[in-house]
């Protein structure tokens, strides 16, 4: 019973740290993720034209631009 529940205690606060430290969202054509206060542009509409990558998102640097974006 003590291992099941350390076990459930780590998972929640693994989920947690997680959560805080990665955020996700949309930036008009763009999807990004926020991780330790920076941007990784990680997607973007298959139908945009021309997609102009902003140097901030949210006050956040864009530092990244992911692999499959």
């Amino acid at each position: 019973m003590k291992k099941f529940l350390l076990t459930t205690l780590i998972s929640l606060a693994f989920i947690l740290i997680f959560t805080v430290l990665v955020n996700a969202g949309t930036y008009g054509d763009l999807t990004y993720s926020v991780s330790n206060g920076e941007v990784t542009i990680t997607g973007g509409s298959y139908n945009a034209t021309e997609v102009t990558i902003p140097s901030t998102i949210d006050g956040y640097p864009v530092v990244a631009i992911g692999e499959d974006a």
